[in-house]
């Protein structure tokens, strides 16, 4: 099976690609395939159908895999369940309105697909140990999605949350990142509050003097404009 035989039946209907690749015996080599080909219908093709069909599939493919082995087999299941955790970051990501990515419609059922994904990421996050940046990453996704609800003080207290777990990570881009969302989201819930426009553009102008500085700031600049679009 290739990239390009898995995308021609995703694009067909999902159960294909389950059918399929129910025959390869080799779990971690199907999740690198589907893991490929994820990347090749999201970033080449941009095909949001096909790459939230793949994910979702391959997250499957993950989970149930880690099940079937033996209870001793630890490492095995870690590895399995890590990918499968990989694959939902991605579907979170690729799925979030926010980035406001070139060619990307996201619809309703991909944004909830997106927000399912962002919490299964955090939970394997929490599961497998991964530390401070995974949670920190994992919950900052999260908090997007929950944006994206308008579900605002959860928002507002995960995005708190993952610059705390950065901070533990001495990650200071993310840690910038995390507060200045945090700081956007009480901009996007009350547009005339003064005061929360001051501590974002306080906030942002921090976030700019991080390594790679002027592209978070991009980042915080293309949410707001997307979810003030939305109020």
């Amino acid at each position: 099976m290739t990239v390009a035989e898995l995308l021609e039946l995703a694009g067909q209907d999902s159960g294909r690609v389950i059918e399929r690749m129910a025959g390869m015996t080799d779990d971690a080599a199907a999740l690198k395939l589907y893991a490929d080909a994820v990347n090749e219908a999201y970033w080449v093709r941009k095909d949001l159908v096909v790459t939230v069909a793949l994910c979702r599939a391959g997250i499957h493919c993950g989970l149930n895999a880690a099940v079937r082995l033996p209870d001793g087999d630890s490492v095995r299941q870690a590895e399995l369940r890590g990918k499968a955790k990989s694959l939902a970051y991605n579907l979170a990501s690729f799925t979030w309105p926010g980035w406001d990515e070139a060619g990307i419609a996201c619809d309703t059922g991909s944004i909830a697909a997106g927000y399912d994904a962002a919490r299964l990421n955090v939970r394997l996050a929490r599961e497998l140990q991964k530390g401070e940046l995974p949670m920190s990453r994992g919950l900052w996704m999260l908090a997007g999605h929950e944006l994206c609800r308008k579900q605002y003080a959860l928002a507002r207290d995960h995005y708190e949350r993952a610059a705390a777990h950065a901070a533990i990570a001495a990650s200071p881009a993310d840690e910038a990142l995390g507060k200045a969302f945090a700081s956007l989201v009480s901009v996007i819930q009350d547009p005339q509050d003064a005061d929360a426009r001051m501590r974002l553009e306080h906030l942002t102008a921090l976030l700019g003097e991080v390594e790679e500085g002027a592209a978070f700031v991009q980042q915080v600049r293309n949410a707001e404009r997307v979810f003030l679009s939305n109020v």
